[in-house]
């Protein structure tokens, strides 16, 4: 059993009604709009309850493959998708991301032209667990394919992120980061995210960009690497939806929560 079979339908209940996550949606838009096209074939790795399958499809996408190792997620998102004009664009599989092989209806590798991650790459505690992950993301894309992944904010000096992370104001927004520690293998820390007062929380880690880079370059990731930086929607109204002070305002973009890793296969 995983974390969200456990916490399933609250984390989804949370997680999407987070300020901050139309945000994290405004982003996600911005890196996908120049590619994604309606003849498009998406494979989505850790869909969860199917927030971002109903928008890869909302925003023009032919098919979407969601995988999830929680069946109580892959029930939630069937859910979501049945009300949709989409529904029968969408196929749902439980599934290990880690594990590398086909996803496709009929076993053939290289069958999607994109693949989509939001916050899927920040459950591997290790440079390997990270390789299997974009094996697993290599095996599924077309040789013309290209990965985009929604990660922990790239940087390579995560005791300055930990020391931020703990500081106003970061410490009491949501989604609230809460490093616990260097791991032993110098890759990275351990983050443990916080979704709200009442304590609903989840395990993940996060890796350094270089290490990021080695990892897809070894398992078959071998074109064009870009990493875009989180854009917050600069207006005063977030500012205070977020109840920030102009001074906190500052300091949370000078600290973004996420970014956008885009890789091509080649």
């Amino acid at each position: 059993m995983t974390q969200y079979d456990t916490i399933g339908k609250q984390y989804t209940d949370v997680f999407d009604s987070l300020p901050y996550r139309d945000m994290e949606v405004v982003n996600v838009y911005a890196a996908l709009e120049s590619i994604l096209r309606p003849d498009l074939n998406v494979i989505e790795f850790a869909c969860g309850a199917g927030f971002y399958t109903d928008k890869l499809l909302l925003w023009g996408a032919s098919s979407v493959t969601g995988i999830d190792i929680s069946k109580r997620m892959i029930e939630l998102a069937c859910l979501r998708l049945v009300p949709t004009p989409y529904n029968n664009l969408a196929r749902f599989v439980v599934a290990d991301g880690t594990a590398p092989r086909s996803h496709s209806a009929g076993g053939e590798m290289e069958a999607y032209d994109i693949a989509f991650a939001a916050w899927f790459l920040n459950y591997s505690a290790t440079a390997a667990e990270l390789t299997a992950m974009f094996t697993s993301v290599a095996i599924n894309l077309k040789s013309t394919g290209v990965f985009i992944g929604v990660v922990p904010h790239p940087t390579e000096n995560l005791e300055a992120r930990a020391e931020a992370c703990a500081t106003a104001p970061l410490n009491r927004l949501y989604p609230r980061n809460e490093y616990t520690g260097e791991l032993d293998s110098g890759d990275g820390w351990g983050l443990r995210v916080y979704l709200d007062d009442q304590g609903t929380n989840f395990m993940t880690y996060h890796l350094r960009p270089s290490v990021y880079k080695s990892a897809a370059r070894a398992a078959g990731l071998k074109g064009r690497l870009e990493w875009r930086r989180e854009i917050l929607l600069d207006d005063e109204m977030w500012r205070m939806k977020l109840r920030l002070s102009e001074e906190e305002w500052t300091i949370k973009k000078k600290n973004p929560h996420l970014g956008i890793l885009m890789i091509w296969k080649n």
